[in-house]
């Protein structure tokens, strides 16, 4: 009997780091708020040399920044710093909108936009989540997360380390490259209950097309203006989302 209720102490501790992420990220997610992503990445290997196309600090293929807002009912605007340009991102519900510099539209199955910049954008904007439903799905794969040096810190596995590793997707209709070797490690600060900061740190071995490279890439997402956020959606996106 004695053995079952260490036993139990044991998995309580084990747990409470992960719980009191989670709950913190849960807390997020029932108020306003907004946040910016940056990433940065260090490709080595490949054309060019041991740093061939890439370096510390360069934007991801396909994308940068990140400024988002979410609301207290779910709705979800981005604006997003792309090679082919800024772009605009609503989600409501299922629904998703995006305005590339002409006029809003509908994000539908990005395989039916077939190659090139129209596609890509589709998808970009179809794979968007808001940072409290990402940091609950990275805590709860996080393994061993444990409170170090004032924030949460864990590691995920090989597999779900693959699935975060890229910070680009393959062309619709097109093969992706191969990813090995994947791991990945997120922090989670929290502040009064509520989550204020995550961290993404993975590496990986990237085959495209048999061009074999290393790539290391670090995602900040800082949470701010915390139940004073307020989203304004224009009333043409607003039309495409009923």
């Amino acid at each position: 009997m004695l053995g079952i209720l260490i036993a139990g102490s044991l998995l309580a501790a084990n747990a409470a780091p992960k719980d009191d992420v989670i709950a913190a990220a849960k807390k997020l997610g029932r108020t306003s708020y907004s946040w910016n992503s940056t990433s940065t990445h260090l490709e080595r290997g490949g054309p060019g040399g041991p740093e061939g196309g890439g370096g510390p600090g360069g934007p991801p293929p396909g994308g940068g920044a990140i400024e988002g807002k979410a609301s207290q009912d779910g709705v979800i605007a981005v604006s997003m710093a792309l090679r082919e340009g800024a772009v605009e991102v609503i989600k409501q519900g299922g629904k998703t909108v995006f305005n590339s510099g002409q006029s809003w539209e509908a994000a539908g199955d990005p395989a039916d936009a077939g190659p090139g910049p129209d596609g890509f954008i589709a998808m970009m904007a179809q794979s968007i989540t808001a940072p409290a439903a990402e940091a609950q799905d990275l805590a709860a794969k996080a393994a061993g997360l444990d409170l170090v040096a004032g924030a949460y810190l864990g590691e995920l596995s090989e597999a779900d380390a693959q699935a975060v590793a890229l910070p680009f997707w393959p062309p619709p209709g097109g093969e992706g490259p191969t990813v090995s070797n994947a791991k990945a490690s997120v922090r989670f600060w929290v502040q009064n209950g509520v989550l204020t900061r995550y961290e993404l740190k993975t590496s990986a071995k990237v085959n495209f097309d048999g061009d074999e490279r290393d790539l290391d890439r670090t995602t900040t997402v800082e949470i701010k203006d915390v139940g004073t956020t307020t989203v304004v959606v224009p009333e043409e996106a607003k039309k495409l989302l009923q």
